[in-house]
């Protein structure tokens, strides 16, 4: 027989047991009981997107007011409505944060009940092939992962995807020219995120494979430290455990170049936008066809146009993560007692 570890080492290599679509389903089922609660997050999300797209036309409008004819009552008005829209921002912001954690609560709590009881009805014959480190980092560290699923991932995702088609209409409907010309930059966006997206899953699956290793190795060792002892293997083992953890150094360094790419190449296509929309922008101002409260506006939406995209693209990470963690999860789930 194997040894312990290398059992493990093959059980971690393997990837897409599942498809997405069935550790999705499966997942969310594990959230029925929360519906409630879901279904209220979600229209506080709605109404999250629609004050988020309507804070720079406040905003814009306020600059208009104060470099056109000064009117103080409009002004007032539209200081008071600025100020409502980010309390009420903040308060369900606040709203949705609390009862997110409370089903990615619930939701890891149920999922660790199943693990634990489903490992204390197993057979010895498997319990002995599992490393016992591989076994604590499905109950421990993999539910936590899906918990980043439910509290970080699927609101957000929803919001970011909301709030990019709500502020691509507000542009269309305020100035469809100047819309236009940040359009120009959505093609590189699509396929930097999409090569990003790519890399970083390799790089994730990576790092979760070179973590579960390493945990597994330590939990197997240290307990047995006495027996390398006894048999003089402290070279031998620190040397394999040098290997590992360079391994997973390695993968650290890896994804952490990916970000160190993506991050500063996405800032650099909005800075791009942002120019588009000053140039064009300043010209009709000059002209006379363009405000500039609504010059402002179209400047803060660039700037939120891009920050959700980017959230999306790197909430991806998460997305995998929690995937990475769900196939292991179920795999130990699926195996039936002999």
């Amino acid at each position: 027989m194997p040894p312990r570890t290398q059992l493990h080492e093959e059980d971690i290599s393997r990837e897409h047991l599942y498809s997405d679509r069935q550790i999705t389903l499966r997942l969310l089922r594990y959230a029925k009981p929360e519906w409630k609660k879901i279904t209220l997050v979600f229209a506080v999300m709605i109404v999250s997107v629609f004050l988020g797209v309507y804070e720079p036309i406040l905003l814009g409008s306020a600059i208009e007011t104060v470099s056109g004819t000064f009117a103080y009552e409009n002004l007032m008005l539209t200081l008071a409505l600025l100020a409502l829209v980010v309390v009420s921002s903040n308060v369900l912001s606040y709203v949705q944060t609390i009862y997110l954690n409370q089903v990615g609560q619930s939701v890891i709590y149920q999922i660790r009940q199943d693990v634990f009881s489903h490992l204390i009805e197993h057979d010895l014959a498997f319990l002995k092939q599992k490393p016992a480190g591989a076994l604590v980092t499905r109950v421990t560290n993999d539910s936590n992962a899906i918990n980043e699923f439910y509290t970080t991932v699927i609101i957000s995702v929803f919001y970011n995807l909301f709030k990019v088609i709500g502020i691509v209409i507000a542009m269309f409907l305020l100035n469809a020219r100047l819309a236009a010309y940040v359009m120009i930059v959505l093609p590189i966006i699509i396929v930097v995120s999409f090569a990003f997206r790519i890399l970083s899953r390799k790089a994730y699956r990576l790092i979760r494979k070179n973590t579960s290793s390493l945990n597994a190795y330590l939990a197997e060792h240290l307990s047995g430290m006495k027996i390398i002892q006894i048999f003089n293997k402290e070279t031998i083992k620190m040397n394999q455990f040098i290997k590992r953890n360079r391994e997973l150094q390695k993968s650290y360094f890896n994804q952490i170049s990916i970000f160190a790419v993506f991050r500063p190449l996405m800032y650099l296509v909005q800075m791009v936008a942002i120019f588009m929309i000053l140039y064009f922008g300043s010209n009709a101002v000059l002209s006379g066809t363009l405000g500039v409260g609504l010059l402002f506006t179209f400047y803060r939406y660039v700037g939120e146009f891009f920050q959700p995209i980017q959230q999306l693209a790197e909430q991806f990470n998460i997305v995998q993560s929690a995937f990475a963690a769900s196939e292991r999860i179920f795999s130990i789930l699926d195996q039936k007692a002999e």
